[in-house]
């Protein structure tokens, strides 16, 4: 084995955290450039230093680096080791330029803290066939400490059932008649308001009911003089391109409101999001999946077992995790939906579950296909998450053809794997039909069977639709979820896994 030991250099970053009592700990391993290959069984090894905090909310390992010349016939895919364990994978683009890796360490960092431990030994390594390799230039962990207020655990509370909604996000947008205020609908009309706040200042500002804002059944309206940044209508819709340019890198044409919309990856939607928490009438309303266990057998009895059971996520950006708020270090820092699906099936099963995302932004089920058996394959998946679907334009018939061409790869490796199949959510219904996004959600449906079950995220958006707007749960304006949007993916998937979930 070829092993690459890195210098340990240590620092703190001025980064913004949460609360005045968070803490934000950061260690980065720096050395000289350094490449991975997939084939030559060659690793980087370091380590980083632990916080003395015991109390972490959240843990990122972010991997700096670019891809190298010439390209394999397949993506860069970086496995990240914790203590000669598996804990994290990522698969890296093929542009030019850094391309970073973030890896969600939270439990990881938190057993070892529970274990004692002040440093982790860290390892990356590449898997599978001819695969791009990747110049590793540092590896930062990031921690944030001692903060209160936001907790992932209660991020999973379930939309659709009980009396209590968890920081329900709308997005302050101005009405485009000026004379009217700023208003959003709320998914159900609460009867207490426990708590409401806004992230502009890029820490949680609390804001004050009938001061800052009014609540009349389900419409939340913001009031003059509000702590809130309105977002006037006119910077989110443009007549022209150039006038789009001028705060915009990218702007997209809205071919149904035949405007020109503002569009931002990172963490811009999430600043500018309003998140209300609130009691409301009891409800069990019957969106999302049922639990049945004859169709995922084997998981189900593995996770009962307490038997170690490996998780790949296969899909485009919105399963990589893109705009969820943790992968920019920004407030409130929660995971994407495949680390909240792990999370959640390690807490109610006590199960040793290992979780690695093979998903790549701007990539087609036909990447799927074709990069199945390098990609998936060498991690012995129990369970394939596969999402495809935002980036296909392709007939239903070739779509079907790919997602089942992916099962068969995987399957002539573990003929016991067992699938989800995940229906996509909606682009937004402002800038283009998808027609054919509708025809993929029914040949999904169609291919669940004993062993491959099917999620209907597609279909639990349109319920959110019909109550709220697209603007209120996307981190990018087009086709991204946001903070809010992603736990509603995370909870329908655990439908099919977690009993007490079902609808």
């Amino acid at each position: 084995m070829n092993t690459i030991r890195m210098l340990l250099l240590v620092f703190a970053l001025a980064l913004p955290v949460a609360s005045a009592n968070a803490e934000f700990f950061s260690d980065v391993a720096k050395a000289e450039p350094t490449i991975l290959k997939s084939g030559d069984d060659n690793t980087l090894e370091t380590t980083l230093q632990l916080p003395k905090s015991k109390n972490v909310t959240y843990a990122h390992i972010a991997v700096v680096g670019e891809v190298e010349k010439p390209r394999g016939k397949t993506n860069a895919s970086i496995t990240l080791s914790i203590d000669d364990k598996d804990v994290a994978a990522r698969t890296v683009g093929n542009d030019q330029g850094p391309r970073n890796a973030p890896f969600i360490v939270t439990g990881a960092v938190r057993q070892a803290l529970k274990e004692g431990k002040t440093s982790i030994g860290v390892k990356l390594s590449m898997r599978g066939k001819d695969q791009t390799a990747y110049k590793v230039r540092s590896v930062t962990l990031y921690c944030l400490c001692d903060e209160k207020y936001f907790r992932n655990s209660s991020y999973m509370r379930p939309l659709f059932s009980g009396d209590e909604m968890t920081a329900e996000s709308v997005f302050p947008l101005a009405s485009e008649d000026l004379s009217k205020p700023a208003s959003a609908k709320l998914l159900f009309k609460p009867t207490k308001v426990l708590e409401a706040y806004t992230l502009s200042s890029g820490k949680k500002v609390d804001l004050v009911q009938d001061k800052d804002y009014k609540i009349d059944g389900d419409t939340i309206t913001f009031l003059p003089g509000t702590n809130v940044k309105i977002v006037p209508w006119k910077e989110m819709y443009f007549d022209t391109e150039a006038d789009a340019k001028k705060g915009n890198a990218k702007p997209f044409y809205f071919d149904v409101i035949k405007k020109y919309a503002f569009f931002a990856e990172g963490d811009w939607f999430h600043k500018h999001m309003v998140y209300i928490s609130y009691k409301h009438t009891a409800t069990h309303e019957k969106v999302g999946e049922n639990f049945d266990e004859k169709v995922l057998p084997k998981t189900i009895a593995t996770l009962k077992a307490k038997k170690p059971l490996n998780v790949v996520l296969y899909g485009d950006s919105i399963s990589y995790g893109a705009n969820a708020s943790g992968l920019s270090l920004s407030v409130p820092f929660a995971p994407t939906w495949g680390d909240f699906v792990a999370q959640e099936l390690r807490k109610y099963y006590n199960a040793p579950v290992t979780f690695y995302n093979r998903a790549l932004g701007g990539m087609t089920s036909q990447w799927g296909k074709d990069n199945a058996e390098s990609l998936v394959c060498p991690d012995k998946p129990d369970l394939v998450i596969i999402a495809f679907g935002m980036n296909d334009r392709m007939k239903k018939e070739e779509f079907a053809g790919n997602i089942s061409a992916i099962i068969e790869s995987v399957r002539k490796a573990n003929p016991d794997a067992e699938f989800i199949l995940v229906g996509s959510m909606q682009a937004n219904p402002l800038w283009h039909d998808f027609p054919m996004h509708k025809e993929y959600a029914k040949a999904l449906e169609a291919m669940e069977t004993a062993k491959i079950a099917y999620a209907d995220v597609g279909g639990v958006h349109g319920r959110l639709l019909k109550s709220k707007r697209f603007i209120d749960m996307t981190g990018n304006n087009v086709n991204h979820p946001n903070d809010f949007l992603i736990r509603a993916y995370a909870q329908t998937i655990l439908q099919k896994l977690i009993p007490s979930l079902s609808k």
